[in-house]
C-alpha cells in the first residue's frame, strides 16, 4: 500500500465543516414538468459553476436559465432569498453574475413534494433520477429473491409520478452502487445513453464522489493507493502487493476535525472499487466506526470499538456533466442524525 500525504491538508479542530454539508435545502429541478411533475423530497441542494457564457447575465435569468423555470419563479426564489452567489444570499434579480462563480438553489417550497418508503427522490428528469438512499438499503438486487431495493423504489416513485401520464417509465439503469449499509446520493440512469455517458465519466475520473466518515483513532491526512483484490488470505477483500492480481483503487483522505478517539473525515474517491473506503481505512489503521466487517480483525487485536448504531459513512456529495445538456450538476446531502450525534458527543473541549 502506497500512502501519499497531501501537501495543502491540515488535520485538527481547526478544519471548519464545509457550511454547504449541514444547509437543509430542497433542490427543484424539473426538466420536463409536463411530464416528469416535481416530486421532490429531502434536504439537498444543487450547485452550478457559472461559466463563460453566464458572465455579466442577470442572477434572476441565470437561475431561469439552469432551473429551466418560468420567469415569474425564478424571480421570487431570488427574492425570497433562496439563490446565492460563493454562499452569500443574493435577493438581487438584476445582480450581475461572473464567471466561475457558484450558483446554488436550496430550501426551495414544492408544492408536490411526496415522500416515498426508502431513498427520496433528490432529482428527476427524463435521462436520470438522483436518490439519497438510507443506510440498510440495497442499492440494486444481487440475487433474484432481493426486494425493496433502492433501485426498486426509485422505480416505483418514478412510476407513481407518471400516473396521470401516457408515458410508461422505462427501467432505471445501474452507473453505480453505494454498499448496503452506506447511506447517501446515487445516480441512476434512464436511458441506455445516459447510462454510458455517466459511466465513461466515472471511467475518466470525471464523477465528484465525497463521503464523510467517522474512524477509530486519529487519522492523518493523505492519499492511501493500493491494489485491491476479493480475498487478501482471510477471506475478505484487500491490498496485495502484487499489481498484476489487484485492481488499482485511491483514496484521497481529509480531516475535518480530531474527536475523542474519533476523527471525522472526508475521503474522496478517485476510483470506485467495492468497499474501497472501508478496507483503505482500516489497512491504515482507522476501522470506520459501525463496519462489522473490517473492524473485526482490530477487535482480535486488542482495539476497543467506539459503539456506533450503523456505518458512519455518508455519500454527501455527488457531481456530474449532465449527459444531455453537458452542464454541470453537483448535489449535496446533509450528514446522518447518527453520525452528528456522536461528532456531538465526541468533540474535544476548547483548551
Amino acid at each position: 500500500m502506497v500512502d501519499r500525504k497531501e501537501k495543502n491538508s491540515k488535520g485538527g479542530s481547526g478544519d471548519k465543516v464545509p457550511q454547504h454539508v449541514w444547509a437543509e435545502p430542497c433542490l427543484l429541478h424539473e426538466e420536463h414538468p409536463e411530464e416528469h411533475p416535481n416530486d421532490l423530497a429531502g434536504k439537498l441542494s444543487v450547485t452550478w459553476q457559472l461559466t463563460d457564457d453566464d458572465d455579466g447575465a442577470a442572477l434572476g435569468a441565470t437561475v431561469r436559465k439552469y432551473l429551466e423555470s418560468p420567469w415569474a419563479r425564478a424571480k421570487k426564489l431570488v427574492l425570497d432569498g433562496k439563490v446565492t452567489i460563493d454562499g452569500v444570499v443574493s435577493a438581487l434579480p438584476g445582480f450581475r453574475v461572473r464567471a466561475g462563480q457558484q450558483l446554488a438553489v436550496g430550501a426551495v417550497p414544492s408544492p408536490k413534494t411526496e415522500r416515498i418508503s426508502g431513498p427520496k427522490i433528490v432529482h428527476l428528469d427524463s435521462q436520470l433520477v438522483v436518490i439519497d438512499k438510507p443506510a440498510g438499503m440495497l442499492s440494486v438486487p444481487h440475487r433474484e429473491a432481493d426486494r425493496d431495493t433502492a433501485l426498486d423504489l426509485a422505480a416505483k416513485a418514478i412510476e407513481q409520478s407518471l400516473r396521470s401520464s401516457a408515458h410508461r417509465a422505462p427501467p432505471l439503469k445501474v452507473v453505480h452502487r453505494l454498499d448496503k449499509d452506506t447511506s447517501g446520493l446515487m445516480v441512476f440512469a434512464r436511458t441506455t445513453a445516459a447510462q454510458e455517458a455517466l459511466k465513461e465519466q466515472l471511467r475518466q475520473y470525471k464523477v465528484e464522489r465525497i463521503y464523510l466518515l467517522l474512524a477509530h483513532g486519529r487519522v492523518e491526512p493523505g492519499t492511501i493507493e493500493s491494489y485491491l483484490v476479493k480475498n487478501r488470505g482471510d477471506g475478505l477483500r484487500g491490498a496485495t502487493h502484487d499489481t498484476k492480481l489487484g485492481q488499482l483503487a485511491i483514496t484521497h483522505v481529509k480531516v475535518l476535525e480530531h474527536l475523542d478517539g474519533v476523527s471525522l473525515c472526508t475521503a474522496t474517491l478517485e476510483t470506485g472499487r467495492t468497499n474501497q473506503l472501508r478496507i483503505h481505512l482500516s489497512e491504515r489503521g482507522h476501522p470506520l466506526l459501525g463496519d462489522r466487517v473490517y473492524l473485526k480483525p482490530h477487535v482480535e487485536r486488542g482495539l476497543v470499538p467506539i459503539d456506533a448504531p450503523r456505518l458512519m459513512l455518508h455519500a454527501a456529495t455527488l457531481g456530474f456533466m449532465h449527459p444531455s445538456s453537458g452542464r454541470p450538476f453537483r448535489f449535496e446531502s446533509k450528514w446522518p442524525e447518527e453520525l452528528e450525534a456522536i461528532v456531538a458527543s465526541r468533540r474535544l473541549p476548547k483548551i
